[in-house]
């Protein structure tokens, strides 16, 4: 199946009492197995204004943390390569 099918059986899928269900059944295993990063961190880190991504240069930007016991130590990355940054921690 292509990547473009996959999306539209999955968008009719989330539509659907079941596929309703298995969303909010991941979201509360996602919260519960990361609270450490929805305590305290994410409501600290909101008021930090955005700078542009240390890689590219690039406006809009997403804040990393490589250590969620540092809330404020984050690093301004785009979309693109921070989730090449999360790609090579999880090969890591």
């Amino acid at each position: 199946m292509c990547r473009n099918c996959n999306t539209k059986r999955l968008q009719k899928y989330r539509q659907t009492p079941e596929g309703k269900e298995a969303i909010k059944s991941a979201n509360k295993n996602y919260y519960e197995k990361n609270s450490e990063k929805h305590s305290n961190v994410w409501s600290k880190v909101k008021n930090i204004e955005n700078e542009v991504c240390e890689v590219c240069g690039e406006v809009k930007v997403d804040k990393h943390h490589y250590d969620y016991n540092k809330p404020l130590d984050v690093v301004f990355l785009c979309r693109k390569h921070h989730k090449e940054v999360h790609r090579i921690m999880n090969n890591a």
